[in-house]
């Protein structure tokens, strides 16, 4: 069952940054219904694929379906002739579902990078916000390659010098645990919120206590198996042992569990390293005007046409329940 929540993470991927989109969306209604769709039905092929592939032993969604092929016809010309159609098949799948992916991150990506600039929450965002005035999206579009530099020079390039994919293929479930984490703190604030002082807040949500426990205990699983089993004591039993990470390319040199943890664990000290470089440079740069870091949270007024405001109510019902309704315009 951990082996299966992984990848069944992988299937909200995109739930993290299609809030983004919901303003350009023609009716924004329809994102959430949407959004919970999708989850439903990846969360249901993942985990029946990561069943399927741990009964059988294999990584690969391929060679299971091969398998079930295999395992049906017995004429050695039919098994060879489907084995490659399969194979082929998924590769298509693979590569075609690949084409949509890299579309729609590069679009979550430029707008995540234009609300960065927009409500302060990124280092220069007043230069970027400059830049923004005079042609449009152009600062957003510095950040933006900004971030897929730093992603090229820590991912790719070591991938491209080692002639393998497993340095992209084992970076890739990292962010996703992050964010994750992020989600099971904002819901523990929300959790603490609700009874601060010995009072609830106003606003109550159905269910919101029980699907926040018991959503902050599978993400605690997760992170616990990823990094403590898998990174931690499975690496310190067999270092040298070979990881599964990496699919078309294998290079010429050996991708072991000690360089799996390596890799996620250096990327994730980058990440912090810039997450409170970016902090403190920010604060102080909001300080030069006057600010706090309190004050992110709203657009600035060079930024955004229309103002906003939090109703009475919105005020005081905690991190979590604001995220979950919307900020009305004034009158």
């Amino acid at each position: 069952m951990f082996i299966a929540l992984p990848a069944v993470l992988f299937a909200f991927d995109s739930f993290l940054s299609v809030g983004n989109l919901a303003k350009d969306v023609k009716n924004p209604k329809t994102v959430p219904v949407a959004a919970v769709l999708t989850i439903v039905i990846s969360a249901t092929v993942y985990i029946l694929i990561s069943i399927g592939a741990a009964l059988k032993g294999t990584g690969f969604v391929g060679n299971l379906f091969t398998d079930i092929v295999l395992s049906v016809s017995k004429d050695p010309a039919t098994r060879l002739t489907a084995s490659k159609v399969l194979n082929s098949f998924v590769f298509f799948l693979i590569g075609f579902g690949a084409l949509f992916v890299a579309n729609s991150t590069s679009i979550v990506l430029l707008k995540s990078s234009e609300g960065l600039i927009e409500y302060r929450q990124v280092m220069f965002y007043k230069k970027l916000g400059e830049l923004n005035k005079r042609y449009k999206n152009l600062g957003s579009l510095v950040l933006y390659s900004v971030f897929v530099s730093i992603y090229l020079l820590v991912v790719v390039l070591p991938s491209a010098i080692s002639l393998s994919d497993s340095v992209i293929d084992s970076s890739t479930n990292l962010p996703t645990i992050m964010f994750f984490f992020i989600y099971a703190y904002t819901m523990l604030l929300g959790i603490i919120d609700r009874f601060k002082g010995g009072k609830k807040t106003k606003l109550k949500v159905k269910g919101f206590l029980p699907a926040s426990v018991l959503a902050i205990l599978l993400i605690v699983a997760v992170i616990g198996f990823q990094f403590v089993y898998k990174f931690i004591a499975k690496t310190a039993q067999s270092p040298n042992v070979a990881d599964s990470a990496g699919l078309f390319f294998s290079g010429t040199t050996v991708f072991t569990l000690a360089h799996n943890s390596l890799t996620n664990f250096g990327l994730l000290a980058l990440c912090i390293i810039l997450a409170l470089t970016n902090y403190f440079v920010v604060k102080r740069q909001l300080r030069s005007e006057g600010l706090t870091i309190e004050d992110t949270g709203n657009a600035s007024d060079s930024e955004e046409e229309v103002s906003y405001e939090e109703t009475s109510h919105e005020k005081h019902e905690g991190i979590f329940c604001k995220m979950m309704h919307k900020f009305k315009p004034k009158k």
